[in-house]
């Protein structure tokens, strides 16, 4: 039986946070502790100098907040992580934002010439020793990142590759030094935390046979007192998988333990109060539910508006914070420097996961601004970000995703949406764009969750609407109308213009 650890975390956010001792263990590797020096939102600390907050102190709070939603919807139990699936739901909280490298998501956007900075995926599965890759004939987790990524080997890897990656490394090394046995978990093997943990981080990815046993262990007492929103039957042979991806739902979805952390945290450290929204109230409205048969997650219709007020929250944080023109200018100005930096051979591509592990804002940022102290009359694009000489903005263009402007070039949206004046002042061969983007929504309209009521005086749920109920829409739309307005509204995509 696992017990929550005597040490706790002060917070400034959620107060004290208690972990288990897998937890502690995890924490305490190397790969953990590097995110406390990687930012949570790379350089937003040069607008708002107060947000200087890590993805370290984030993946806590995501962690303790998937707990208080295990508590919710297990509410049997007063310590649900002494339950193996619910165990790794936290875990998969904690490190859900593990693969995330120097700057976070700017790091995969820059280019040393014509070559991105970062390996392609292909290249990765060109060297898997030394990306930690297992053949993926017999190994779950890579046939998973191939399933999924499949159009995108030409890429640079993404943070959620590594995540992946890194995940295997830290629970083979805690296996090593038999620290699972000294946390009370050593009969379940570092191959089968890495599967599980990777089920709930890509949900493509199947979970172990062990999951589902132990999901069926800790929900076979309980499931018939589930709301059955349409009177169908559970299919209860299902019962673990379906687990499974509503604990993935819960780690990276439309409402997540991820969103609901970073929200309040970045609203806090930035000074703003746009991100702020009712969590307790969010939380206490989840519950577990069946619906044609299958388990899923769903909110209490009574907290629709509160769920409009999350969405407004995100969609605020974006337009107003993360997608500050600032911000933008020296994320580009950070590409250039960045440049410098490799041709003076201060800085080189990552080819294996080590290397990439040691690629953090800490080091990239100290040596910008040391050899920019060593010459402090040099012209290049360290000399510029070092002494604040930004890019001045001359155009900014923003639709909806869907929108048909995104299949045009940038000098044609540039060419058709900017001012006459502006196209008068300025030669586009003098220009760089860079695109934001604002994802409220995502994916398809079944990542919403499903909403219920009790019908007091015939005794029964009933499944309710959020897309007939949010305050966003014109009541005369039908629901497939409802839902693009709900996407074009808080899908947006800018691009920015800068004179360099």
């Amino acid at each position: 039986t696992m017990k929550l650890s005597p040490s706790y975390i002060h917070d400034p956010i959620h107060g004290q946070i208690y972990l288990t001792e897998i937890e502690m263990a995890v924490v305490d590797t190397l790969e953990f502790q590097r995110l406390r020096f990687i930012r949570q939102n790379s350089l937003l600390h040069y607008v708002f100098p107060g947000a200087f907050h890590t993805r370290f102190a984030h993946s806590l709070g995501a962690c303790h907040i998937g707990g208080q939603i295990a508590r919710q919807i297990i509410d049997w139990s007063n310590e649900p992580e002494i339950y193996y699936p619910l165990q790794v739901f936290r875990l998969s909280c904690l490190l859900h934002d593990i693969g995330h490298g120097a700057f976070s998501h700017s790091l995969s956007g820059v280019k040393i010439g014509e070559r991105y900075f970062l390996p392609t995926l292909a290249e990765v599965f060109e060297n898997p020793e030394s990306w930690g890759l297992k053949e993926p004939q017999t190994d779950i987790v890579s046939a998973g990142i191939i399933k999924v990524f499949s159009e995108e080997f030409e890429k640079p890897i993404e943070h959620e590759v590594l995540s992946l990656l890194l995940v295997r490394k830290i629970f083979g090394s805690l296996e090593e030094r038999s620290l699972l046995e000294s946390t009370g978990w050593g009969d379940v093997p570092a191959k089968i935390w890495a599967q599980d943990i990777a089920s709930l981080l890509l949900p493509e990815i199947p979970c172990s046979a062990f999951f589902r046993s132990e999901s069926w262990d800790l929900l076979s007492g309980a499931y018939r007192d589930f709301p059955y929103l349409d009177g169908k039957e559970p299919e209860i042979h299902e019962l673990g998988r379906d687990f499974s991806k509503v604990l993935s739902q819960l780690v990276s979805g439309t409402i997540d333990a991820d969103r609901m952390d970073y929200l309040i945290r970045d609203s806090l450290g930035c000074g703003v109060n746009y991100g702020m929204y009712d969590k307790e109230g969010i939380v206490s409205a989840l519950r577990l539910i069946f619906e044609q048969g299958t388990l899923k997650v769903a909110l209490n219709a009574k907290r629709i508006n509160t769920v409009d007020d999350f969405l407004w929250s995100r969609f605020q944080m974006f337009k107003q914070v993360y997608c500050h023109k600032t911000h933008a200018a020296y994320n580009l100005l950070l590409e250039k420097a960045m440049e410098d930096l490799v041709k003076e051979g201060s800085l080189s591509s990552p080819s294996s996961l080590s290397e990439f592990e040691q690629l953090t804002d800490d080091r990239i940022m100290s040596q910008v601004i040391l050899e920019t102290q060593k010459s402090p009359d040099r012209k290049d694009w360290m000399g510029a970000f070092a002494k604040r000489e930004l890019p001045r903005l001359v155009a900014v263009v923003e639709a909806a995703y869907g929108d048909p402007i995104w299949e045009k070039s940038s000098e044609e949206i540039f060419s058709e949406y900017a001012s006459e004046d502006v196209k008068r002042k300025y030669r586009w061969s003098d220009l760089v764009t860079t695109t934001q983007k604002a994802e409220v929504i995502k994916g398809k309209s079944t990542d919403l969750p499903a909403i219920f009521s009790f019908n007091k005086e015939e005794l029964r749920f009933e499944k309710q609407s959020f897309l007939s109920r949010s305050v966003f829409f014109d009541a005369q739309l039908s629901e497939e109308e409802r839902m693009r307005e709900l996407k074009d509204r808080l899908n947006r995509r800018l691009i920015l213009v800068f004179k360099m």
